[in-house]
């Protein structure tokens, strides 16, 4: 179900090993470990996967979420997108 998923990626993301990322890439991922996103980054993934979305649409909600930081917007797309893409 969406509730064990979440909770397993909430429990993977408590254990990683941050010391190898930047001050903000550990501060965003404790705060994804406790359930909370950058607004943009929800509103991206929601398009993703929403059937009757444009493609405008899904380009404007790109351009807001690389907006984003120097690079942690290009770098959340990039994990939202390599998450959807089968192995």
């Amino acid at each position: 179900t969406g509730h064990q998923q979440r909770e397993r990626f909430r429990c993977a993301l408590q254990h990683l090993d941050t010391r190898a990322t930047t001050r903000t890439a550990r501060e965003m991922l404790a705060e994804a470990a406790q359930g909370s996103f950058p607004e943009p980054l929800l509103r991206f993934c929601a398009r993703l996967g929403a059937p009757n979305a444009s493609d405008a649409q899904l380009q404007a909600d790109a351009l807001q979420l690389t907006a984003m930081g120097h690079h942690s917007g290009a770098d959340l797309m990039a994990g939202a997108l390599a998450g959807i893409t089968p192995l």
